[in-house]
């Protein structure tokens, strides 16, 4: 039986920083692909979605990367579905605006926050609000 050698108390704080550093990159990325997932979903708050989230369900690929966000995201949009924007017919996002309650100029403001968070696609879907938001300020 052969000793291992002793590991100097240098050597295990390394070790300990660098499963400790992993373990914070596999989070944020895994935050990244869920928060992605809500956005494309058209849930309303993707802090919560991630917060409710089963994480113990999160699968992962050879390569690391969560494999299963967002069928996960989906379950949780038909569990809890006050995280689901409203959406009108023609399935688009609603700005919550409505015949008896309209926004003051036919389509929601946004802030550069907002805009920031947004898909290319919502972004595309949104141009008139973006646009007018980019101009304000």
């Amino acid at each position: 039986m052969a000793d291992e050698p002793a590991r100097s108390p240098s050597q295990e704080t390394t070790e300990e920083r660098v499963r400790a550093a992993e373990e914070r990159a596999r989070l944020l990325e895994t935050r990244l692909h869920a928060e992605r997932a809500a956005r494309r979903l058209g849930l309303v708050d993707e802090d919560a979605a991630f917060r409710l989230l089963d994480v113990e369900r999160i699968e992962f690929d050879e390569a690391g990367h969560p494999a299963n966000i967002e069928a996960l995201m989906k379950e949780l949009a038909e569990r809890r579905p006050w995280l689901c924007a409203v959406r009108d017919g023609a399935g688009a996002a609603s700005s919550g605006a409505s015949p008896t309650n309209p926004s003051r100029d036919g389509f929601r403001t946004l802030t550069r926050d907002a805009i920031r968070r947004m898909s290319p696609d919502e972004i595309n879907a949104n141009w008139d609000a973006v646009e007018a938001a980019l101009r304000e300020r």
